[in-house]
């Protein structure tokens, strides 16, 4: 679930420049190839009312400006606070104001480029090619100027004590490697220690009890979460953050934020950078708690000396917008298009914010070559009125429904039996495209609409009800009884397959589909090794009903005892270790057993086939493969008498034994005649 303080942190005002009447500003007009710039008249005493103008011009290495933000406040904090604008009396916010007083000079006028403020907000077309020229606006720019606000919450004792190890963070030292990213994964690195001062501390120490409370505290302010911080951090070429009276400036190797949290972690043996870790196959990502998102963004922050740092990359920031909080939950997306040289999208406030979405995600799909981002739709906070294939890049990232077992990645690739990583997927096409794909249409984006060509497979007809979350493996037993009761019933009606009910069962619920993902080869065998493995755990757990159903199963499978009245004594602990291991293994597929199966719903189809299907589902929805998958989808028919049927995607699910069915005469007919179009079918998701 969200973390309940970063859920509460305000988002800033859209409008925060009024004329005195009440009317917003009237911004002059831009002129083609320039940018709007706030020239901030000095003030020799520095009590002079405030007092600006607005400047159009070009961005060149003549113009020499700096980029001031911060976080303006949120719809209750609007008060009229008066400065002259353009010659005209206008109010603001007062943390505007505030700033600007803090960074007013007193013998010259200072140029800054402040984006909710040099941007005309009333303005579609002028937002649309400003926003798109962000990634210029930050790199040109002298410097990032970081106004975190005013002294508050003890926020002094933060600074008072970093200031006590400045000189670890010199040019002629350096220092530790850079900070790590506990959300995005870890790679562990040593302690660096400076022995060129050795009469001054060579480490920096943890924050003392009351800074620590007060660093936590600053963790909130809601600049560190808007979605604009991510690329002003990633693109900026000098960084300094302000915080009251104190100041934070960017060094080689170190950012200001890196600064801040460096003392958090400190005292600890290790400290941990981040590996790539992918945004498509990495599900375990917990909720991110305020620490780590600025550790977070402390990372990504560009040093002009990083250690092979070679820019954020989509992934990492979708993963950290999705903890901000945006005004215009379009700017979401805008923000990370700023990243790229070429967007991937186009930055356009005239689309409503499900069609920038829709781009968004098309758009993510498209670069990994793989539909694996919509693994991540069964987010709970996910915005219901999206169209059912679309992301909500505005809510937390957060994966309850997907299927957790992964033995292995299926691209059906023709040159290898399996695939290890899965941003490899069809590089040479790059298109979601099938092998050989020239005779299947391209998947594409229409309004509201993907379309993208897969393999129909089964229909559900009956299901269970949804199981849910288990502690050690015990999975609920009530509905682990209808479960069994569905599967024993299959057993009469007639399966599709030789093996027997109860092994197909034990498969199922750990998701085992090893034998899938090798194309069949070799063969599923008639007692599979995996389902073997879970025998032991359903003697425990189980609800009784397989074993009635399939006694010959588990007969044929239950370990013999072994013989005599008792043990030597030099085998007693052969004994207990023997014990032991087979308790750890029941735990470890208890623990696989409760992945896949949690929050899912189990399920037999009318070709005589079982699995486990997303919460969602109900009778009559069908399963499909669709090419770079991982896992069948399942659809819902939403209009069976259209022309083209369209479908409301529910989430992934699992299919006992479907490469053999369903997948290889795909291929077989594509051997024989050239052709397998025709054995494909085009869906339409809404």
């Amino acid at each position: 679930m969200a973390n309940p303080q970063i859920a509460s942190i305000p988002c800033e005002r859209q409008h925060i420049l009024y004329e005195s009447s009440g009317e917003l500003f009237r911004y002059p007009p831009l002129v083609p190839n320039s940018a709007r710039f706030l020239s901030l008249q000095p003030s020799p005493n520095g009590t002079d009312a405030l007092s600006c103008t607005f400047m159009l011009l070009p961005l060149s290495p003549d113009t020499q400006y700096e980029v001031l933000s911060g976080f303006w406040g949120d719809s209750s904090s609007f008060q009229p606070v008066f400065l002259m604008v353009n010659g005209r009396s206008c109010k603001t916010t007062p943390k505007l104001a505030q700033a600007l007083y803090r960074f007013r000079h007193r013998d010259q006028p200072r140029l800054l480029w402040i984006q909710s403020l040099c941007i005309d907000p009333k303005n579609v077309s002028e937002r649309n090619t400003q926003v798109a020229r962000l990634r210029d606006i930050l790199e040109s720019a002298q410097r990032l100027i970081i106004w975190l606000g005013g002294a508050e919450d003890d926020s002094d004792a933060v600074f008072d004590h970093l200031n006590k190890f400045r000189h670890l963070v010199t040019e002629k030292n350096w220092p530790r490697p850079p900070l790590p990213d506990p959300l995005y994964g870890r790679r562990e690195l040593p302690y660096r220690t400076a022995p060129e001062c050795p009469a001054l501390p060579d480490h920096i120490d943890p924050y003392p009890e009351e800074a620590a409370a007060a660093f936590t505290k600053l963790c909130l302010r809601p600049w560190f979460y808007r979605p604009w911080a991510i690329p002003e951090l990633a693109l900026s070429q000098r960084i300094l953050l302000v915080c009251g009276d104190h100041q934070l400036q960017q060094v080689p190797w170190w950012n200001p934020i890196a600064m801040l949290v460096e003392a958090h972690h400190a005292g600890q043996l290790w400290l941990t950078t981040p590996s790539r870790t992918s945004l498509l196959s990495e599900l375990n990502i917990l909720p991110a708690d305020p620490i780590s998102h600025i550790s977070s963004l402390a990372f990504h922050a560009k040093s002009p000396a990083s250690y092979a740092w070679d820019g954020l990359d989509f992934e990492n920031a979708y993963r950290i917008v999705r903890n901000c909080h945006a005004t215009d939950r379009r700017d979401s997306v805008f923000a990370i298009a700023a990243l790229a040289s070429v967007p991937p999208i186009n930055v356009d406030y005239s689309l409503s914010t499900s069609d920038v979405y829709q781009q968004a995600t098309f758009a993510l799909m498209q670069r990994h070559h793989s539909i694996q981002i919509l693994r991540r739709l069964a987010s709970p906070s996910r915005d219901p009125d999206l169209p059912s294939w679309t992301l909500d890049f505005n809510s937390p990232l957060e994966t309850t429904g997907a299927l957790w077992a992964l033995p292995g990645a299926r691209f059906l690739k023709d040159d290898q039996p399996y695939i290890r990583s899965i941003e490899q997927v069809d590089a040479k096409q790059r298109e979601l495209l099938w092998v050989g794909g020239t005779q299947v249409p391209k998947a594409r984006v229409e309004p509201g609409r993907l379309i993208i060509t897969g393999r129909f497979m089964e229909r559900i007809a009956a299901i269970g009800p949804i199981m849910p979350p288990a502690e050690d493996g015990a999975l609920n037993k009530n509905a682990l009884t209808v479960w069994e009761q569905l599967a024993s019933r299959l057993q009469q009606t007639g399966k599709r397959f030789p093996q027997s009910i109860a092994d197909a069962f034990l498969d199922t619920i750990m998701a085992n589909d090893a034998h899938d993902v090798l194309r069949n080869n070799p063969p599923r065998p008639l007692v599979s090794h995996v389902a073997g493995r879970a025998r032991r755990w359903y003697e425990r757990h189980g609800a009784g009903h397989l074993q009635q159903a399939d006694p010959e199963y588990f007969r044929e499978n239950t370990p013999q005892p072994t013989s005599g009245s008792g043990y030597a004594s030099g085998d007693l602990e052969q004994v207990f270790m023997v014990t032991a291991k087979e308790e750890d293994e029941e735990s470890s597929v208890g623990r696989r057993i409760a992945r896949a199966c949690q929050n899912k719903r189990f399920f037999t189809t009318d070709r005589g086939s079982l699995g486990l299907a997303p919460a969602p589902a109900r009778d009559g929805d069908v399963a499909v493969f669709l090419p770079t998958g991982l896992f069948p989808l399942f659809l819902r028919p939403q209009d069976e008498d259209a022309k083209k049927m369209t479908y409301k995607l529910l989430g992934e699910g699992f299919l006992y034994d479907w490469w053999a069915p369903h997948m290889a005469p795909v291929f077989q007919h594509r051997i024989n005649t050239g052709q397998y179009g025709d054995l494909l079918t085009q869906f339409v998701f809404e």
